[in-house]
């Protein structure tokens, strides 16, 4: 699990959380494929810079890609999966920002996103 903080004058406050694992599908011989299983920005911070230019939903991800990237080799590929709402605009449009792309809808009516990340 990777947490955001923000300081604030009366502690820190939890601005953003994430989760990721291996896919269940995953080869460790062909491209890692890892599932962004939960994402969540507070609304209070949603669409707010987090750190110096660089806003909430871009810092979290940011985050989980730099804890991908010690849980793996140098010369793997390691491809990002994630299922959204299609009422969820925030989180289609946080994703796209980051270069995943719409794989189109599952059978559960989620929108797939996917994106090489390593």
């Amino acid at each position: 699990m990777i947490l955001a903080f923000k300081p604030q004058e009366d502690g820190d406050q939890l601005a953003a959380a994430a989760v990721h694992a291996l896919d269940s599908d995953d080869d460790p011989e062909g491209p890692r494929v890892r599932v962004l299983m939960r994402y969540a920005v507070d609304l209070r911070f949603q669409g707010k810079e987090l750190s110096h230019s660089v806003r909430t939903s871009q810092y979290i991800l940011d985050a989980v890609v730099n804890d991908i990237e010690t849980r793996h080799e140098p010369n793997e590929v390691v491809h990002l999966l994630a299922q959204v709402a299609p009422e969820n605009t925030a989180s289609v449009k946080c994703l796209e920002r980051y270069g995943l792309t719409n794989k189109g809808i599952d059978h559960e009516g989620m929108h797939r996103y996917s994106g090489r990340i390593l």
